[in-house]
């Protein structure tokens, strides 16, 4: 199975980035656009996993080490940052310096649990971002930087363990575990349920 740690948003933040979506469009950008039950920040992938593995993972990592913390929506970007652009993408930004802090700690907590069960380390500088359009067309650099979007905060007060499934029409993810942050369940409380499938 595929496995990856991501934060998923409510919907107030799934608006404002769809519409982002249609601001791109409506500059003559083409290309894959994510649909908006899609959307969401990776922490990190972990690629195809066994299994029997899966107990392991989902206890690996301590989620009362990490506060809830603030993200805005902020600037348009592509990957990569030279060449033909194959993503672009809307930044995140910590409401202030100590939700900036949390976020990159709770990397940091994942990263490390990872590693201990034999996952490489991610070895690209951590830009937390929003995938909104794959294998752009008509796209430079300099025009998108003329897309005006919507900048939209959000308290996130927990993370998924997710699984996703290929299909020929698009990844279908389903919820394996999620964690709540610490000061949103007194010690950090771990949840594992399945809920229903994002298509």
């Amino acid at each position: 199975m595929r496995l990856f740690f991501a934060v998923f948003f409510e919907k107030k933040v799934l608006e404002a980035l769809a519409d982002n979506q249609e601001r791109i469009k409506n500059y003559g950008i083409k290309g894959r656009f994510v649909r908006k039950n899609k959307l969401h920040l990776t922490l990190k992938f972990l690629g195809e996993v066994e299994e029997n593995k899966l107990d392991q993972i989902k206890q690996s990592i301590d989620s009362k080490k990490i506060k809830s913390f603030e993200l805005t929506l902020s600037n348009l970007g592509v990957f990569p940052p030279k060449g033909r652009p194959r993503i672009v993408w809307q930044g995140l930004e910590g409401e202030r310096e100590e939700d900036t802090k949390e976020v990159f700690k709770l990397k940091e907590t994942i990263e490390n649990g990872m590693e201990k069960l034999g996952f490489e380390r991610e070895k690209r500088k951590f830009k937390p971002h929003i995938t909104l359009v794959r294998d752009p067309k008509n796209i430079t650099r300099e025009g998108l930087d003329d897309v005006k979007v919507k900048r939209v905060n959000t308290k996130v007060n927990s993370f998924s363990l997710m699984s996703s499934e290929l299909t020929k029409k698009g990844p279908i993810y389903d919820e394996v575990c999620r964690y709540e942050l610490r000061d949103w369940i007194k010690g950090g409380k771990i949840f594992a349920w399945v809920i229903g499938r994002v298509r």
